[in-house]
C-alpha cells in the first residue's frame, strides 16, 4: 500500500536499481563468454540476437490493494477546543 517513509521507499529503489545493474553486467559477461569461444561451433551471434529480441514474459500483477487516490474520503473539519485551568502554587 506504500505506507513506507520516503527514505525506506527511496533505498528500495536504490537496491532493486542496482540489482538490475549487477544483472545485465551478468548478462553482458555471459555474451562475452559465448562470443570467446565462436570457433567451438554454434552460431552466438543469431542465438544472442534471437535472445534479446524476444519480448519477455511478466508475471500477471494482480492486486487487491486499490492505487493512491481511488477510495473517496469524506470529512468534516472540527475546531479543536482546549481549556486551561491556572493553579496557584
Amino acid at each position: 500500500m506504500n505506507l513506507q517513509s520516503i527514505l525506506k521507499s527511496m533505498d528500495e529503489e536504490a537496491n532493486e536499481g542496482k540489482q538490475a545493474v549487477m544483472e545485465s553486467i551478468t548478462k553482458a559477461v555471459q555474451e562475452g563468454k559465448e562470443l570467446m569461444k565462436i570457433e567451438q561451433g554454434g552460431n552466438p551471434l543469431a542465438n544472442q540476437a534471437k535472445r534479446n529480441s524476444e519480448k519477455p514474459i511478466y508475471p500477471s500483477n494482480i492486486t487487491f490493494i486499490p492505487s493512491p487516490f481511488s477510495v473517496k474520503i469524506n470529512y468534516v473539519p472540527e475546531t479543536l477546543l482546549i481549556s486551561t485551568i491556572k493553579q496557584e502554587v
